[in-house]
């Protein structure tokens, strides 16, 4: 495997644990003791970091099929 894809797997693979850690943090109801202002930026945050996150997908779907 290419040093590219192998970076290119390793940073979604940390992206998607740090997604599952902050998604985790959400729903847990312990956000609620975070104030309001940065409770609205983890919500947008984790929406932009699973954004992310397909976009590593597709590029590594199109790695894959050799385009």
């Amino acid at each position: 495997m290419s040093d590219f894809k192998s970076r290119l797997i390793n940073e979604k693979k940390e992206l998607d644990e740090k997604i599952s850690k902050l998604d985790t943090f959400i729903l847990s109801g312990r956000c609620l003791n975070v104030d309001i202002a940065n409770r609205k930026l983890m919500f947008k945050q984790l929406l932009i970091m699973q954004e992310y996150s397909n976009v590593l997908k597709k590029r590594l779907t199109l790695i894959y099929a050799g385009l």
